[in-house]
C-alpha cells in the first residue's frame, strides 16, 4: 500500500536498486561484473559520493 507523504529512498543498502533477474540485453560477464561491484558498494569497499 502506498503511504502518502512518506519519503522513500531506494539504495543498494536497502536492496532498492539492481538489475532485473532476467535481462537478455546483458551478457553473463556484464551481470557478473555488476553484481561484484554491487556487493562491493553494499559492503562499503567502494564508497559512492552521496551527492551524485
Amino acid at each position: 500500500m502506498y503511504d502518502r507523504g512518506v519519503k522513500v529512498i531506494f539504495t543498494i543498502a536497502n536492496d532498492g536498486v539492481g538489475l532485473p533477474a532476467d535481462n537478455p540485453n546483458l551478457s553473463e560477464k556484464t551481470i557478473e561484473i555488476v553484481n561484484k561491484v554491487y556487493q562491493q558498494v553494499k559492503n562499503k569497499e567502494i564508497i559512492v559520493n552521496e551527492s551524485l
